[in-house]
This record gives structure tokens, C-alpha cells and sequence, in this order.
């Protein structure tokens, strides 16, 4: 995974995933700033970090979804593995979630939902509501 610094924030980046660690990030009415519409581009996430939370922020087609980052079986970030439609992979055992609605889709046991979130895209800024 390559490292960079853009703007003040740690940029770490592979093929599947933009993970930016943010500053002060929380505005009043309980949003994250996930970034820019540029900094998710189609079939893409990116890992919010925020307040001891982490969130999984993702691209399908150009409509924006979230939910937690952690995989509810080993702990696995979910936003290292892939992301095909809405359907995201856990990079440790495979593990299927639905983006849309942190559901499990499919696992050899039955694992805990993930919580999802709310995101607004105001002009080309992207927002998660916590």
C-alpha cells in the first residue's frame, strides 16, 4: 500500500481502496466529511476514520453508500477488500455485505449486520451521517 500526503491528510492507497485518515472532521449536525466525489470514484471505497469510528464509504454507480469498516466475524477492515456492485468482500475469509444496508449477504455462519449510514453529496463534497 503506497502513503502520501495531500492537504494535510495521510493518504494510504492500493488498487481497491483510498483509505484518508482526516483531521477534525465532525461538523455540528453530526456529519463526517468523507472527502470529495473525486476522491471516490466508481466501484471504489474509501475508509472514513473519525471519532474512533470506522466507516466504509462507497461508490456503485455513481450512488454513494456506508457502513461500518470492521467485519463482525474476525474484525477484518472491510474497505482493504473488494467491491463488486454493491456486494463488498472481506479481505480475510469472503464474507459477502451489501453496501446499501450492512446486511451480511452470505458466510458459512450467521454474522451481526453492520450498521449503515446516511450519505449526502452537497455540490462535490461527500458527507456520512452519524
Amino acid at each position: 500500500m503506497r502513503k502520501r500526503k495531500l492537504d494535510g491528510n495521510t493518504r494510504f492507497h492500493d488498487q481497491n481502496t483510498i483509505i484518508i485518515k482526516k483531521r477534525e472532521r465532525i461538523t455540528n449536525m453530526g456529519k463526517i466529511l468523507a472527502g470529495k466525489t473525486s476522491d471516490i470514484p466508481p466501484g471504489k471505497m474509501l475508509l472514513v476514520e473519525s471519532e474512533g469510528k470506522t466507516i466504509l464509504v462507497a461508490n456503485e454507480n455513481g450512488n454513494y453508500f456506508a457502513m461500518d469498516d470492521t467485519c463482525t466475524h474476525q474484525g477484518a477492515n472491510l474497505s482493504e477488500g473488494t467491491l463488486e456492485g454493491s456486494t463488498v468482500t472481506c479481505p480475510w475469509h469472503g464474507s459477502t455485505w451489501d453496501c446499501k444496508t450492512g446486511k451480511l449477504i452470505a458466510f458459512a455462519s450467521q454474522l451481526k449486520d453492520l450498521a449503515s449510514y446516511k450519505v449526502i453529496v452537497e455540490s462535490d463534497s461527500v458527507f456520512v451521517e452519524t
